[in-house]
C-alpha cells in the first residue's frame, strides 16, 4: 500500500513548531553569551559623522595570563598592579570599507596639562582611556572593545592556530618569543600573543641574529601580521556553527565591551583588517633597551593620518 502522506495543514504546522523550537533555541544561545560579556560604563562622545568606530584594547592586566605560561615571565598582580593598554587600535568601517589604526601604547597625550603615555589612562578605566583618545586625537568612539593577555592567546586556540608568514626566524627573549624557522607555520595563542607584544624582536639573517626595528616599530608590524591572521582564521569558520559557538563561548567569557556593544553588535564588526597604519609620531628620543617604555611624541604627520581615517570632528 502506498504510504499515506500527513495533511498539507497540519505539514505546515510541524514545520512551524521546528522554526519555533530553532528560534527559541538561537534567542536563549544569544542571551547566554551576552550575559557572559563584561559590560562598563563608557561615556562615548556624541560626533555627527558617517563613521562606524571600534577602539580594541588589549589589556596586560596581570590577572588574566595564558593558560600554561610562568606567571615569572609576566609578573603577579601584586608586582604589576592594574591595566595598562598594551595593545590599541581603532578599527574605522565607512562606505570606502574598513581601515586600521594603530596607536602605539607610548604615544604622548595631554591629560589635564600634563603629558602621559596613553596606555597609562586605562589604569583609570576605559572611560579614561576613550575619553582621551577623543580629546587628543578627535577619534569618537561607537564601540569599546577590551581582551587581556589570557583571552587573547585562548581565543587563537580555541581557533586551532593561525597560520603567519615569516620572511626569517624570529626570536624575542623578552616577550618569550622563539620562532627557529621561517616561512608559513601555524602558531599557538601563546606565541600569538608574543608576536603582539613584541618590542625587541630579532630576525636571522644571514646567519646573524639583527633587530628588526627601532624597538618600537615592531609591536605594530608583528601585531598587525597576527591580528590579520586572526581575522582570517575567523572568516574561515563563519559557516561551521559549531566552531563559531565555540569561539563565541571562548570570546564572549573573556571579553569587556560597553553597555551598548553587545553580541549582534559583535557580529557585525569587520574582520577583515587589510593594512594597519600606525600613527605617526617622533622617533625615540633615547636609545630602546630590552622591554623599555620610552614616551613618543606626535609629529606633523599625526594629525594628517587623523583626518586621512576621516576623525574631522571635535571631541
Amino acid at each position: 500500500m502506498p504510504r499515506s502522506r500527513l495533511p498539507r495543514s497540519r505539514r505546515i504546522r510541524i514545520l512551524l513548531s521546528i522554526l519555533v523550537v530553532v528560534l527559541g533555541l538561537l534567542i536563549a544561545d544569544a542571551v547566554v553569551l551576552s550575559n557572559r560579556i563584561t559590560d562598563v560604563d563608557v561615556s562615548m562622545p556624541a560626533v555627527d559623522d558617517d563613521l562606524q568606530t571600534w577602539v580594541i584594547v588589549g589589556s596586560d592586566g596581570r590577572g588574566s595570563i595564558p593558560d600554561g605560561a610562568s606567571q615569572d615571565q609576566f609578573g603577579s598582580t601584586e608586582q604589576v598592579e592594574g591595566e595598562r593598554a598594551d595593545l590599541i587600535l581603532v578599527v574605522v568601517e565607512s562606505d570606502a570599507g574598513t581601515r586600521v589604526l594603530s596607536i602605539p601604547r607610548d604615544m604622548l597625550v595631554t591629560v589635564d596639562g600634563y603629558p602621559e603615555r596613553v596606555g597609562l589612562r586605562l589604569l583609570d578605566g576605559p572611560d579614561a582611556l576613550v575619553g582621551t583618545l577623543c580629546t587628543n586625537f578627535g577619534i569618537p568612539a561607537d564601540h569599546y572593545l577590551q581582551l587581556g593577555f589570557g583571552g587573547f592567546a585562548a581565543l587563537v586556540d580555541t581557533l586551532g592556530g593561525i597560520e603567519v608568514d615569516l620572511p626569517n626566524p624570529v626570536r624575542d627573549p623578552v616577550a618569550g618569543l622563539d620562532l627557529q624557522t621561517a616561512g608559513t607555520q601555524t602558531i599557538d595563542g601563546a606565541t600569538a600573543l608574543a608576536l603582539v607584544r613584541s618590542r625587541n624582536a630579532e630576525e636571522l639573517i644571514d646567519g646573524q641574529w639583527v633587530p628588526t626595528a627601532d624597538g618600537i616599530t615592531d609591536r605594530t608590524s608583528w601585531g598587525g601580521l597576527v591580528l590579520r591572521a586572526l581575522g582570517d582564521a575567523v572568516r574561515a569558520e563563519r559557516w561551521n556553527p559549531i566552531a563559531l559557538q565555540r569561539l563565541a563561548w571562548q570570546l564572549t567569557g573573556e571579553l569587556v565591551t560597553d553597555s551598548n556593544t553587545g553580541i549582534f553588535e559583535l557580529a557585525g564588526l569587520d574582520t577583515n583588517l587589510g593594512q594597519i597604519t600606525e600613527l605617526p609620531h617622533e622617533p625615540p628620543a633615547i636609545e630602546v633597551g630590552p622591554g623599555q617604555a620610552v614616551p613618543l611624541a606626535p609629529n606633523e604627520d599625526t594629525d594628517s593620518t587623523l583626518r586621512e581615517l576621516g576623525f574631522t570632528a571635535e571631541c
